[in-house]
C-alpha cells in the first residue's frame, strides 16, 4: 500500500521532466503522484456512488452465492392430478376458451418468454414447449416423474397439463426474500 502522507507532501513543482510523453511517467515522483491521484479518484467515485445508489460498502466476503434452482420443502408429487380441473374452474375455463392466451400467460409467470408456447405449432405431433415446460416445472419444484410420462401427457392432454402446471404454480408460489436487503 502506498503511504499517502509521503505523496501529499511531495514537492513536484521544481521537477522538470522529460519532454516526450512516454518518458514523463517513468520517474518515481510522477508515478507516485499518478498513483495518489488514482487512489483519490477511485475513493471519490465509490463514496459518491454509495450516496447516490444507497449502496453500503462492506468488508465481508460473500462465501456462497444464491443457487439458480430452488430446493422445495413441499412434496415431491404434483399438488393436483392431471384431471383435477374442478379445483380451479376459472383457470380451466380460461384454458378451454382461449388456450393460447392461457399458455402464454402461464409461460410468462413461470419466467419464460411470453410467446414461447406458440412454438408448439412447429413441433409436429409432440408439443415440445409444453413438454419442456412440464419438465422444467418438475425440476424447479422437485417433483418426481419421467420424460416418457411428460411426453404422453403433453401429447394427449395438453390443456390438462397446462391447467395442472397453473395450479402447481399457484400452490407453490414462493415470495423471494433477499436476506440482508434494505428497503430504500
Amino acid at each position: 500500500m502506498i503511504e499517502i502522507t509521503n505523496l501529499e507532501t511531495a514537492d513536484t513543482s521544481h521537477y522538470v521532466g522529460p519532454v516526450s510523453t512516454e518518458d514523463r511517467f517513468k520517474t518515481p515522483q510522477s508515478i507516485s503522484l499518478l498513483k495518489l491521484r488514482l487512489i483519490i479518484f477511485v475513493e471519490t467515485v465509490i463514496h459518491n456512488n454509495s450516496k447516490v445508489w444507497g449502496v453500503i460498502m462492506s468488508n465481508q466476503m460473500v462465501v456462497m452465492q444464491p443457487q439458480p434452482v430452488m430446493i422445495s420443502r413441499d412434496s415431491d408429487q404434483w399438488g393436483s392430478g392431471i384431471c383435477d380441473c374442478c379445483n380451479d374452474v376459472p383457470e380451466c375455463c380460461f384454458a378451454f376458451w382461449c388456450f393460447w392466451c392461457f399458455t402464454c400467460t402461464k409461460a410468462k409467470k413461470h419466467g419464460e418468454c411470453l410467446c414461447l408456447p406458440l412454438l408448439d405449432f412447429c413441433g409436429g405431433v409432440i408439443p415440445p414447449i409444453t413438454m419442456s415446460m412440464r419438465v422444467s416445472m418438475r425440476q424447479r419444484y422437485g417433483i418426481r416423474g419421467d420424460m416418457c410420462n411428460d411426453c404422453v401427457l403433453s401429447t394427449f392432454c395438453r390443456a390438462c397439463v397446462w391447467c395442472q402446471m397453473s395450479r402447481e404454480m399457484k400452490a407453490r408460489d414462493l415470495q423471494i426474500t433477499l436476506v440482508g436487503a434494505r428497503h430504500l
